[in-house]
């Protein structure tokens, strides 16, 4: 054994040759030494790791070039990237398909590594397989999942859609019909008729606010738009010119930052502001006149973006809920809606890529944040 001296020493070992054999039968490791001075690259060494690997024995590799463990099914391009590194003795790390004795197919993770003698002459290429077929299988499994859930997610919208634009136009004609009966028949009839036309016209009225809202859910993907660069002060502006009467009405106090442009669908953004700062004014405090205010700060890499009003705030076990379809926490008597709202402004979020979430305290107020990024890698489609 030897040491050397210095800042940077350090132990070297003369190792015997049993030694370093048995270390490399003893890996879990499969290892094969290939001869580059002979032609074909012939297989000279592999260990028993191989052997359990593949069921390949030693005796039948040897002499064996390396190509012989990979099958019709191997992709052309990682032959070729094994052939190429193979012939100009050069490292390689490479995930490829290969075949047991009996057939059967395994994945492994190849790392491939040139030996040297003492002048700089390479004489063997020392390849190193690691069996990750668990991994790739479950990443296959993982993949196939992806894709059918996209696959069921875009039927499902497609369907909404379907559905909710087929239903529109009986529906007006109901509610129509209803209205004329209720118009012409009211007090003609006994209390009881007047009571069931009453409640027939509300409950088809309801049902035509359902469907629109549910139509506005499913245009978040399927009538979405290219992401633009997006001015949210105009957008801000816009929607406060909408809902001028709403604020005037309820006596808002509503204050901004001023805010930033972000690559964004500017129908979707306005639709966003629109949905959280209606429900800021509609949720206002018993008694107390609404304040909110549109705020943003900016992040590494995303604005945050907020609305925060002085309401009747929610609790902490509803923070989650609320985001979903139809989750509603009053009555219609109390607040009126349908309860998808919040559900179209987390799907618009979710689609620029951001988070929508609440900070809120009960009988306080509460602050809606929503992140969007301030770069796109693609403007253009914003899928």
């Amino acid at each position: 054994m030897e040491r050397s001296s210095g800042p940077k020493a350090g132990l070297r070992h003369t190792i015997s040759s049993d030694l370093l054999q048995a270390a490399v039968e003893a890996t879990r490791t499969a290892i094969i030494i290939t001869d580059c001075a002979v032609k074909d690259d012939p297989i000279i060494y592999a260990n028993q790791a191989f052997t359990d690997l593949t069921g390949y024995s030693a005796k039948e590799v040897l002499g064996k070039n390396c190509r012989f463990l990979q099958g019709n099914e191997t992709d052309p391009e990682d032959i070729e990237k094994i052939s190429q590194a193979v012939k100009a003795r050069k490292p390689l790390q490479i995930t490829v398909k290969n075949y047991k004795k009996d057939g059967t197919p395994f994945w492994n993770d190849l790392i491939m590594s040139p030996v040297k003698d003492k002048k700089g002459n390479i004489t063997h290429l020392v390849g190193l397989q690691l069996d990750v077929t668990d991994r790739i299988n479950y990443q296959e499994e993982l993949e196939k999942s992806r894709r059918d859930l996209a696959s069921s997610n875009k039927e499902l919208e497609q369907f909404t859609f379907a559905a909710s634009h087929d239903l529109q136009e009986p529906l007006r004609m109901v509610v129509s019909y209803l209205q004329l009966i209720s118009k012409r028949y009211q007090g003609k009839l006994d209390e009881d008729a007047d009571t069931f036309i009453n409640f027939a016209v509300e409950g088809a009225q309801r049902m035509q606010v359902l469907v629109n809202d549910l139509l506005l859910l499913s245009r978040v993907r399927t009538k979405a738009k290219p992401f633009r660069p997006v001015d949210m002060q105009e957008v801000l502006d816009d929607v406060l010119f909408a809902l001028q009467l709403s604020i005037a009405d309820n006596k808002v106090t509503l204050t901004h930052d001023e805010l930033p442009s972000v690559p964004a669908d500017r129908t979707q953004m306005t639709q966003l502001l629109q949905n959280l700062i209606s429900n800021a004014i509609k949720y206002k405090a018993p008694g107390r006149d609404p304040k909110i205010h549109v705020g943003v700060s900016n992040d590494k890499g995303n604005y945050t973006f907020y609305v925060k009003d002085n309401g009747i705030g929610i609790e902490p076990e509803y923070h989650e809920r609320i985001f979903g379809v139809f989750q509603r926490l009053h009555t219609r008597e109390e607040y009126p809606g349908n309860g998808v709202g919040l559900a179209i402004c987390n799907k618009i979020v979710e689609r620029h890529g951001g988070r929508l979430y609440i900070e809120s305290v009960p009988g306080e107020g509460s602050v809606f944040y929503f992140s969007l990024p301030k770069k796109r890698k693609d403007t253009k489609s914003g899928k």
